[in-house]
Parts: C-alpha cells; sequence; structure tokens
C-alpha cells in the first residue's frame, strides 16, 4: 500500500455525527426539544380566518395593508400582532362575512347608479383586493363567459353591482391602519 492510499480506521477520524457508532444519540440530545405544538393564539387564529372570509392571500394582505408578508406570517405562527392591523383585518372580515356573494340577502336599490359594465368593475376588484376569478366565482358565474359578456359592452346584474358598491364602501370606510415606520421596518 502506497503513502497516498493510506485508510484510516474507524477510530483515525471522527465523523461530523460527533464519533457516535451509527444509531447511538449524543449526549444530552433532545434535551431542550420539545414536540409539543403548542396552540395557535387566539390572535394569530382571528387573523387566519378574517383572510379566509374575505378572500385574501398573505401576499394580497401585504399589499392591502403595507404590512410585509413574513411579518404577518410571523403573526400567523403566534407571534404578538400589531393590534390595529388585526382589528382592521377583524373589521373587514365582518363586513365581508355580512356580504359573502351578491344573493346573500337582498339589497335594496336606493341610487340611480346603472349597473356597472367592465371598468367600474375592474375598478372596484383594485379597491377591495379581490382578483376577477374570485369575484366571479361569487357571483355564480361562469368567468370565460362572463369576461365575453364584458367584453361585448355588457354589464353586471343591479344586485351584483350593489353588492361589489357595498363591499368597496367597506374598504373605503376602513382603510389600513397608519402604523409607524419603525414598527414596519
Amino acid at each position: 500500500m502506497s503513502e497516498g492510499d493510506q485508510t484510516y480506521g474507524i477510530e483515525g477520524f471522527i465523523h461530523r455525527n460527533g464519533g457516535q457508532s451509527c444509531g447511538e444519540l449524543r449526549s444530552g440530545h433532545g434535551g431542550s426539544v420539545s414536540h409539543d405544538m403548542s396552540a395557535p393564539s387566539e390572535a394569530s387564529d382571528l387573523i387566519s380566518r378574517s383572510l379566509a372570509c374575505i378572500g385574501w392571500t398573505v401576499v394580497q394582505a401585504e399589499k392591502r395593508s403595507g404590512v410585509g408578508r413574513n411579518r404577518i406570517s410571523r403573526w400567523l405562527s403566534g407571534q404578538a400582532p400589531y393590534p390595529p392591523f388585526v382589528q382592521w383585518l377583524t373589521d373587514l372580515a365582518k363586513w365581508h362575512q355580512d356580504w359573502p356573494r351578491p344573493l346573500a340577502r337582498p339589497l335594496v336599490h336606493t341610487t340611480n347608479r346603472p349597473p356597472m359594465k367592465g371598468r367600474e368593475f375592474h375598478r372596484i376588484l383594485l379597491v377591495i383586493g379581490c382578483s376577477e376569478r374570485v369575484a366571479v366565482l361569487r357571483m355564480g358565474h361562469n368567468r370565460a363567459r362572463f369576461r365575453a359578456a364584458l367584453a361585448q359592452g355588457g354589464s353586471l346584474t343591479t344586485q351584483e353591482s350593489l353588492w361589489l358598491r357595498y363591499l368597496e364602501l367597506g374598504h373605503l370606510t376602513y382603510p389600513s391602519p397608519v402604523a409607524s415606520s419603525n414598527f414596519f421596518n
């Protein structure tokens, strides 16, 4: 055997596993690790339910609130959240919970505004932070046919128009919380 072909026995070096034999645990292994999952905090559960009710993802909540998605994710995983953010989100969720779809409750037509067409529909979607897919699904339409009808100059029904205007009013009534830049940076 040449000098370059030296082989070392198991006793000749310490493996990165700390030198234990296969299957042997280090002394004190797992002493500080707990495998018990703590229950999510009430606030993180409230944030999660509110996002689901509104139909937002964490990314959409980030865009609407100005709070980073990593911070919102930490709040969802149990870290203490910023109370005005939770209040804002629950206020919007209550608004959406009362009106989950256009035919949930009859809306009284108290305005002389005509049913909305495509341009106003998409403007309101931007205000409420809702995707076209979700809005059309909640209205019970086929998305391709809905798009084609709007492209040909069609309009939403009076009930659908009132529903979307009502949701817009909720988002204008409850603007995202203004926080100091120190908190969110």
